[in-house]
């Protein structure tokens, strides 16, 4: 599989469709009431996306897709959540309330949930974007 620019453009805008659509269900659920998501947290999606998608060019096993897509998700919600603390003192979500969490920015239970979400795209939602 190659590259292109028209794949990229495809997966970019599939990953903050279905990113946002998920964080929208699960917010407004959540809270019983319509709520939408952070521009941040769909960014994330889409830079998830294009992750996955640069990964999918090199076909690798499994075993290192849930690595890297594990390494990744974490690392971006952990680096996005720090930076906004730092820099503008805004905590975009706080988890400290749960289980294996490092200073409330990350946690074992929504790194597996965004794991999971991650392989989802990557199996199901990126071989069906046209283009790929």
């Amino acid at each position: 599989m190659e590259f292109s620019i028209n794949a990229l453009i495809a997966v970019l805008v599939s990953g903050l469709l279905v990113g946002w659509l998920a964080e929208f269900c699960y917010r407004s659920l959540e809270n019983k009431k319509i709520v939408w998501p952070l521009f941040v947290n769909v960014y994330m999606y889409g830079c998830t996306a294009i992750a996955s998608y640069v990964l999918y060019i090199f076909n690798p096993r499994p075993a290192v897709v849930v690595l890297v897509l594990f390494l990744f998700t974490t690392g971006m919600e952990f680096v996005t959540g720090y930076l906004f603390l730092a820099f503008k003192n805004v905590r975009l979500w706080d988890y400290s309330g749960c289980a294996c969490n490092y200073k409330g920015i990350i946690c074992a239970r929504f790194s597996l949930y965004w794991l999971g979400a991650a392989l989802v795209y990557y199996y199901f939602v990126l071989p069906s974007t046209p283009g790929v």
